[in-house]
């Protein structure tokens, strides 16, 4: 009996601690921390003494591709024709031929005659890669266009340009400006070979009547 006595009286011993720290303790003061966690800001020492240096082997970017070219001056005269054989001189010229000469004839009669032997054609040589286009500074590789012509109109060079093409040439027309003023460039081309770019710049001068000129090709930008 006594026991059960101590077990309740701990028990309101227990209900009255909790109930007097719910109704006369107020509530808990939360303290914000104002200190900052920043880190300090690091010490760095100057460099003195010390000028920057521009990297060698580094081209300007300010610097074309390609040096500047020369161009033909503007002019709207219709190129000649192109220029055709002349049949009739070629039927009118008279064959001189050799007679045959029957002298040593007898005394060929009785020894075997020797059959000619067929002349040995030259192989043709084939350009390798590295023969036939070079690079530049830039790692590019050169490509070259023949300049026809170069005219104020446009009509004039969409005329030349219509006749390269049928004659079987690449042909194009590039604007630029000439003193301040556009033309109309007749190109043909672009060509990987300086060679090639040359043989075709006779053949067009010899068929249209025209001088040409060679020039490296630049691409716009």
């Amino acid at each position: 009996m006594m026991r059960q006595r101590l077990v309740g009286a701990l028990v309101l011993l227990c209900g009255g601690v909790i109930l007097w720290t719910l109704l006369f303790t107020g509530p808990a003061e939360y303290k914000v921390d104002r200190q900052s966690q920043i880190p300090p800001e690091p010490r760095v020492d100057p460099v003195l003494g010390i000028s920057p240096e521009r990297p060698g082997g580094i081209a300007s970017a300010d610097r074309p591709l390609v040096a500047p070219q020369p161009q033909l001056a503007p002019k709207d005269v219709e190129p000649q024709a192109e220029a055709e054989p002349d049949k009739s001189a070629a039927t009118d010229a008279p064959r001189n031929e050799p007679e045959p000469d029957n002298s040593n004839t007898a005394d060929l009669k009785g020894e075997p005659t020797s059959k000619p032997q067929p002349e040995s054609k030259p192989q043709a040589v084939k350009e390798t890669a590295s023969e036939s286009s070079r690079l530049d500074d830039y790692g590019l590789a050169e490509a070259w266009v023949i300049q026809v012509g170069s005219f104020s109109k446009e009509a004039n060079a969409t005329s030349l340009k219509e006749r390269l093409q049928k004659g079987g040439h690449k042909a194009y027309i590039d604007q630029r400006e000439y003193r301040s003023k556009p033309v109309y460039r007749v190109l043909v081309g672009p060509l990987l070979n300086r060679n090639t770019a040359d043989s075709e710049k006779k053949n067009i001068d010899a068929r249209f009547g025209v001088s040409s000129l060679v020039t490296r090709f630049e691409a716009k930008p």
